[in-house]
C-alpha cells in the first residue's frame, strides 16, 4: 500500500490535489511570458495552426509533458489502490486517456533538428484538444473526490 495509506498522510493528499487543481485551472504563480494551466491548449493549438513552433524547444516540451503525465499517473493509480471512491477510478480513467494522447503525440514531434519546419498540424491540433478534454474531465473527477472525501 502507498504510504498516503495512513490516516495522518490524508492532509497530504488534500493539499497535493488542491496543487493539481491549481495548476490546471491557472492558478499558480504566474511566469511572465507563459500560459498555465488547460487554457495553455488553446495558446499551444494556435501556435500549431500559426506555424510558431521552435522545433527543438518544441520536442524538448512534449517529451517532458508525455514524462509529466506518466508520472501523474502512477501517482493517481496509487491513489486509487486504497481510495475506491468512483471519482477517483474516473479521474485514472482519464488522465490514462491524457498519457495514451501524448503517447501519440510525442514521435510527431522530432527532437534535435534545428529549424526543420514541423508539419504536425493536422495530427497535433486534434490530439492537443483530446488531451485538454480528456484532462478537463479528470480535474472535474478530482474536484467532486475533494468536495466528497475531505
Amino acid at each position: 500500500m502507498a504510504a498516503i495509506d495512513r490516516p495522518q498522510q490524508r492532509p497530504n493528499l488534500k493539499k497535493t490535489i488542491h496543487h493539481i487543481l491549481a495548476h490546471y485551472e491557472g492558478k499558480e504563480p504566474a511566469v511572465s511570458g507563459y500560459i498555465q494551466g488547460l487554457a495553455s491548449y488553446n495558446t499551444w493549438i494556435q501556435a500549431i495552426q500559426e506555424e510558431k513552433l521552435d522545433s527543438i524547444g518544441h520536442a524538448y516540451q512534449v517529451a517532458l509533458m508525455k514524462e509529466a503525465r506518466e508520472h501523474a499517473l502512477c501517482f493517481l493509480q496509487d491513489i486509487h489502490n486504497f481510495e475506491s471512491e468512483k471519482e477517483v477510478r474516473s479521474a485514472v480513467a482519464s488522465f490514462q486517456q491524457v498519457d495514451h494522447f501524448y503517447g501519440e503525440l510525442y514521435p510527431r514531434f522530432p527532437y534535435g533538428f534545428k529549424d526543420i519546419q514541423l508539419n504536425v498540424r493536422d495530427h497535433a491540433v486534434p490530439l492537443l484538444k483530446q488531451i485538454q478534454q480528456a484532462e478537463a474531465q479528470g480535474t472535474h473527477h478530482l474536484k467532486k473526490f475533494l468536495k466528497k472525501s475531505f
